[in-house]
């Protein structure tokens, strides 16, 4: 398959982070799921969710740094990336379980 073969792709709406105590925990585990995500199979996107809970494009989940909160936001930018075939919510605490995502 090549590359950049972007229609036969599955691709992955990945959420991390969070307003919650494990926000870095989601973190670190959307980090591992990235980079198990074989690219040539799969064209992920990854979104971030800020501690104040703001939802940003990411470039990628960073298991040592906080998500910048001056990155892009989602409704400015969302379109663009397409409709996913699967979103992977990697969000922790009983906070996230509760809730339905809404994207």
């Amino acid at each position: 398959m090549s590359g950049d073969n972007r229609a036969s792709k599955t691709h992955i709406f990945v959420l991390f982070g969070g307003e919650s105590a494990e926000h870095d925990v989601s973190c670190v585990t959307a980090a591992h799921v990235v980079r198990a995500l074989n690219p040539e199979r799969y064209l992920v996107t990854t979104i971030g969710i800020t501690r104040a809970g703001d939802w940003v494009l990411a470039d990628s989940p960073q298991e040592s740094s906080p998500i910048n909160p001056g990155s892009v936001s989602i409704p400015d930018r969302l379109t663009a990336h397409g409709t996913p075939t699967t979103i992977a919510p990697i969000l922790q605490s009983a906070h996230n379980y509760a809730r339905t995502v809404v994207i």
